[in-house]
């Protein structure tokens, strides 16, 4: 009975002991945020977040897209955050601006309208729906459509867009001819093709000739017909003027006792000139001789000849004694 009694007083005082050794730890109550967008799409889970915190989402500001109407800009969550008590969902909130509209206006060169786009939304890229613009050619040019002015650009405002061309000479219809150029004897000396109507016909080619024959000599003159601006297909022959070959005559100049002192050949109609050495005759006992000319004239030559000499005597002074018989 004793040890019983005391086997159940250890007992009792082991008890607390082993209570002191082992306090009990209370865990804190944690529960789940989720953040969505607008449309449910999960944006962020944040797990074991303990109850009395407040919510806080960590990645970046929600955004929306445009759309036909509006633009959007994030504004807050909802519901409106509070400390946490219980798993909870916040939805993003956005605020919406309508999106202005402009009147886009196409018009011609000429600034006829050619289209009117109204309810434009800022931002869009007008774009012109009608057939391509067209401007009629007059006397000078041709036109094609090149681009609209100013350049295309998104919509910031009302705007009329003018159609601008890039212009082509015309060039008319240019008629041409072949022009050729013969000699006397219809020897063709020059061809020119393709030339232009209304242009003044030019030879590029050496002078014509002509041979000389026995009586004359050719020197070329001019073109026939004349020269005028081409309007069809023309041959121009070269003319020649003629000079008369004049005869030549032999003229011999010998002197007073029939020695040849010089000789020439002298055209018809010229005039025959000395060129030898000056002619001279030995004196005798009475005279010396002074050359005085020709025995021929010597202009006007028509004929072959032979000239002589001619002099002059002159009586010499101081002769001597004159004897009488």
């Amino acid at each position: 009975m004793k040890k019983i009694n005391l086997v159940l007083l250890l007992s009792l005082v082991a008890l607390p002991l082993a209570s002191c050794g082992e306090e009990e730890v209370i865990k804190p109550k944690t529960y789940t945020i989720l953040w969505v967008d607008y449309d449910g799409a999960l944006l962020e889970t944040d797990k074991d977040v303990k109850e009395g915190e407040m919510p806080h989402f960590d990645g970046e500001t929600p955004t929306r897209k445009i759309d036909d109407n509006f633009t959007y800009t994030f504004k807050e969550w909802s519901p409106k955050l509070e400390k946490v008590t219980k798993d909870a969902t916040y939805k993003a909130v956005y605020s919406e601006t309508p999106i202005p509209t402009y009147t886009v206006t196409w018009v011609n060169y000429n600034d006829q309208v050619l289209e009117v786009d109204n309810n434009v939304k800022e931002g869009e890229t007008p774009h012109f729906d009608g057939v391509t613009p067209t401007r009629a050619s007059d006397a000078s040019f041709t036109y094609t459509f090149k681009e609209w002015s100013p350049k295309i650009a998104p919509v910031t405002q009302n705007v009329t867009y003018k159609a601008t061309f890039t212009s082509t000479p015309i060039v008319p219809d240019i008629k041409t001819y072949t022009v050729t150029w013969v000699n006397y004897n219809d020897q063709v000396l020059e061809v020119d093709s393709n030339v232009e109507e209304g242009t003044m016909p030019q030879y590029n080619g050496q002078t014509p000739i002509k041979p000389s024959d026995a009586e004359y000599n050719y020197i070329f003159k001019e073109w026939t017909p004349a020269l005028k601006a081409v309007t069809e297909n023309i041959t121009y022959k070269a003319t020649f003027t003629s000079e008369r070959i004049p005869n030549v005559y032999h003229i011999k100049f010998v002197n007073y006792n029939e020695d040849l002192l010089y000789e020439a050949d002298v055209n018809e109609g010229e005039t025959a000139t000395y060129k030898g050495v000056a002619p001279t005759k030995p004196e005798d006992d009475e005279f010396t001789y002074e050359f005085t000319g020709w025995d021929k004239e010597l202009t006007n030559i028509s004929s072959s000849f032979t000239t002589k000499a001619q002099y002059k005597p002159v009586a010499k002074e101081n002769r001597g004694p004159i004897h009488w018989f």
